[in-house]
């Protein structure tokens, strides 16, 4: 170790204790730039790394890196700590520990906001016990015969621009790319967000306290107090004010240019950084183009760093990675113009800076991006989403502030809606005045809102407010709950399309003129529907727009108006059924000469068709009775009111039996008519399969029957597949009707396979109540049917049958129950179809 005179000994503990006052200087400028919620975590990190740096430095790192080199390589035989006695090595390893603490303290701005305190506190003991001491050890080592291997080789920087700055820039760099960016920091369309800073006049005092340390950084490096002192003093001034002036320069750019407050500072922070390597032999002009060229290879870095998303919170990389490289390599640009470095061979002194320079990359670098991957397996290194925006204040050390607690009491109201809630805060402070004018606003409004509620809630028509936007209900009054039978909770915050009809509201609020006096419809909790009178107003509220409807219940008005039209309607409605039904039937009669068939239909429907002409013929003589005798007030409202039930009970009767007889004679249809109207085309089986069960999934949605398609892809049909489709949904259809109980599970099978070279076979097959025998010979019966009471129409398996052996040209059987499986239960259908359908069908 040197040994210091008295005088040297007191410049450096004067220049050690400048460098302590960087701690100060760090811990305001993040502070000032990280937003207020994390404010406090950024402290605590910076007096953290100081504690840890120095213990790690003291127990550690200041024997690898002033011990007996090992082969250059690492410091040993020199553990815990100096000699006592010794005031030189005292005070060097005072000095020697400041500049650890300021190289572990670099990374706490990068990972700002987002790092866990426990997985900093982890970095900050590698970064002092490993990376910085065992670096050291190369660069610096030369106070024994056996020097670092980078000192060895004629590796020169003075106070640190690789050795303590690029240093910690390259892990800060590994970590803040382990641990990613902050939330919406960067878009995913490639937008950056600008977080707003806590208070950038600290950043710009904690840049002045940097500054002020730079002096001893830089001052105290030489270890005496000479000319070489002096002169690293006042080169450090030029370098910080170069830095400055590069960024300055950007106003050059044009006249609505603007210099953001952290962009000077960082630029002062990377010209001092800049000169550091070689503070104690370059000139004056020599100093400010160091400075000056860090300046702009920091705004550079900066940029790049932002392009590549990397998050640097408070762009310590660009100041410290960048400028250092800079100051160490730049050192050897400017070295022939520089008289105290006239000696350097500059091709070989360029070979050692960029070594340097390199091997500090990777291995500061590489360690520090190895460790902390190995780490996060072990420990998350980020803090949860949820901690993240709460802030680290909160998350990591249970520390709020007065900002916050208000916000947290705004979050609550807004949360509760609660107007009686009211902020607790200490009045003498900014927040706590705020928070009172605040209280202040909210007993007004309070009041306010009381008056208009007692003015709403004594109005008896249900008045509804709702927003334009997502037609939100916010407030409705006591009437509307006693005119819908819904619950105030139950309403509020709701579409009020709950209550009125969507479509009707929509077209009101088209409207360019404000809707008085529209019937719209309504429907109450109980499920009965509404008719209403509304009056639609709209209100503007500041910045917002909200819509009043005031509503009258009409329902018992028209009801009586409604009697009588609907039943007349009813009446008209039976007779154009009738009508209706008597075309059918003459069309049915065209098909005489179709034989058996025709005179089933005529049979069917003959009886359901002239039960419907009697009642029809009933009710028109009853309507036209009881609308005589109520244009001539002989008839009584309870008279009036028990005629029109027993007509509603005949029009009930003569709608069945007209549906059943219009039933039969569309099923007649199918098999005359549809049977013939097919079009030809290849098309790929299994594809059309599922299109087809597509289409049916209304039918199985309130079944427990589900369906199963075994098919080759390869396999394609040229035939008709409208027939096809007909055949296969009647065959499910007939399934759902008849093949299960209701609400039974089921399932449904169809295994599709080829059967030579010109034919497919198709299974159709389900688990439901089966086939018995004496219905399995008449299934292909045109109407027989064991549901004709409940709708069936007996023609389904008819049409299936008929399309199968017809125009489709193949065979169709009813399949034994132990032909298929073991069970006794479910239906199967074999059917054989050609490849390719003969046309001569058709």
């Amino acid at each position: 170790m040197p040994q210091l005179t008295v005088i040297d000994q007191v410049w450096v503990i004067i220049c050690a204790a400048l460098i302590f006052v960087m701690q100060l200087g760090f811990t305001a400028l993040e502070a000032g730039i990280t937003r207020s919620k994390n404010t406090i975590n950024v402290a605590m990190k910076n007096a953290t790394d100081l504690v840890i740096s120095v213990a790690a430095f003291w127990l550690v790192g200041y024997s690898l890196m002033y011990g007996n080199s090992y082969y250059g390589l690492v410091g040993l035989d020199t553990y815990l700590l100096y000699e006592y006695g010794n005031s030189s090595e005292i005070i060097f390893f005072f000095f020697q520990a400041m500049f650890c603490a300021t190289a572990v303290t670099l990374m706490s701005g990068a990972v700002a906001e987002r790092l866990r305190y426990r997985g900093f506190i982890i970095i900050a003991m590698i970064i002092s016990l490993i990376i910085y001491p065992i670096f050291g050890h190369w660069a610096w080592h030369t106070y024994d015969q056996k020097q670092g291997w980078l000192a060895a080789m004629g590796f020169y920087d003075y106070a640190g621009s690789t050795v303590v700055h690029s240093l910690g820039g390259w892990v800060a760099l590994a970590a803040v790319i382990v641990i990613g960016p902050r939330q919406q920091r960067f878009n995913k369309n490639g937008e950056v967000n600008q977080f707003s800073s806590h208070n950038l006049a600290i950043s710009l005092l904690g840049t002045l306290l940097l500054w002020f340390g730079w002096f001893g950084f830089n001052g105290g490096s030489n270890l005496a107090f000479n000319e070489q002192a002096v002169i690293s003093v006042a080169n450090t001034l030029l370098g910080g004010t170069a830095g400055g002036i590069a960024v300055l320069s950007c106003l050059l750019k044009s006249k609505n240019a603007k210099v953001h407050p952290t962009l000077l500072l960082n630029g002062c922070l990377a010209g001092l950084v800049s000169v550091t390597a070689g503070a104690n032999v370059l000139s004056s002009w020599g100093a400010f183009l160091m400075g000056l060229v860090g300046g702009y290879i920091m705004m550079w870095c900066s940029h790049l760093l932002v392009r590549k998303q990397i998050d640097d919170a408070v762009d310590a990389i660009a100041v410290h990675l960048g400028a250092g490289c800079w100051g160490t390599i730049g050192l050897v640009l400017i070295s022939p113009f520089q008289p105290a470095l006239a000696h350097w061979q500059f091709m070989e002194q360029f070979i050692i800076q960029c070594t340097g320079v390199i091997a500090c990359g990777v291995w500061a670098f590489g360690v520090a991006y190895l460790a902390l991957h190995v780490i996060s397996r072990f420990t998350p290194l980020r803090v949860t989403p949820a901690a993240e925006r709460m802030g680290l204040n909160i998350s990591e050390h249970d520390a709020p502030t007065e900002l916050y607690d208000f916000l947290e009491f705004l979050h609550q109201q807004t949360v509760h809606e609660d107007l009686s809630l009211r902020a607790n805060i200490d009045p003498f402070s900014e927040v706590g005045i705020i928070a009172e004018k605040y209280n202040q606003v909210l007993d007004k409004l309070q009041q306010t809102v009381a008056q208009s509620n007692t003015i709403l809630q004594t109005v008896a028509d249900p008045i509804i407010a709702f927003k334009p936007s997502d037609l939100t209900v916010v407030s409705i009054n006591k009437a509307t709950e006693r005119l819908f039978g819904f619950s105030m909770k139950k309403i509020l915050n709701k579409p009020v399309t709950h209550l009125v009809s969507s479509e009707k509201l929509n077209n009101l609020l088209m409207q360019k003129a404000i809707a008085m006096h529209e019937e719209i419809e309504g429907k109450r909790a109980d499920g009965k529907n509404l008719l209403l009178e509304v009056s639609l107003a709209k209100t503007a509220l500041n910045k917002g727009n909200y819509y009043t409807l005031i509503l009258k219940d009409i329902s018992e008005r028209k009801e009586q108006e409604l009697k009588i039209l609907e039943a007349k309607q009813q009446a008209e409605s039976a007779l154009d059924k009738l009508q209706c039904m008597q075309d059918h039937l003459v069309q049915t009669e065209k098909l005489a000469a179709l034989g058996q068939l025709v005179a089933g239909i005529a049979h069917e429907v003959n009886t359901p068709l002239g039960i419907a002409v009697t009642i029809a013929s009933h009710i028109n003589g009853k309507i036209n009775q009881i609308l005589s005798d109520y244009n001539s007030e002989e008839l009584t409202e309870e008279a009036f009111n028990d005629e029109l039930n027993k007509i509603q009970e005949s029009v009930r009767l003569l709608l069945k039996n007209a549906n059943r007889a219009s039933h039969l004679i569309r099923s007649f249809k199918t098999v005359a008519v549809d049977q013939t109207n097919a079009e030809r085309r290849a098309f790929k089986l299994k594809s059309y399969l599922e299109d087809i069960l597509d289409s049916l999934r209304p039918s199985f949605k309130k079944t427990n029957i589900i369906i199963e398609i075994n098919c080759d892809d390869t396999i394609e049909l040229d035939s008709y597949p409208g027939l096809f489709a007909q055949i296969i949904t009647n065959l499910i259809m007939n399934s759902l009707t008849h093949g299960f109980d209701p609400g039974q599970q089921g399932k449904i099978v169809l295994d599709i396979s080829k059967k030579g070279a010109s034919h497919i076979e198709l299974l159709y097959k389900d688990d439901g109540k089966g086939i018995s025998l004496e219905i399995r010979s008449h299934i292909f019966e045109p109407f027989y049917t064991t549901r004709r009471g409940e709708g069936g129409s007996g023609l389904g398996m008819h049409i299936v049958h008929n399309l199968v052996v017809g125009p489709l040209g193949g065979f169709i059987k009813v399949m034994e129950s132990d032909e298929t499986s073991s069970s006794n239960q479910g239906a199967s259908f074999l059917i054989t179809l050609p490849l390719f359908a003969p046309i001569s069908k058709i």
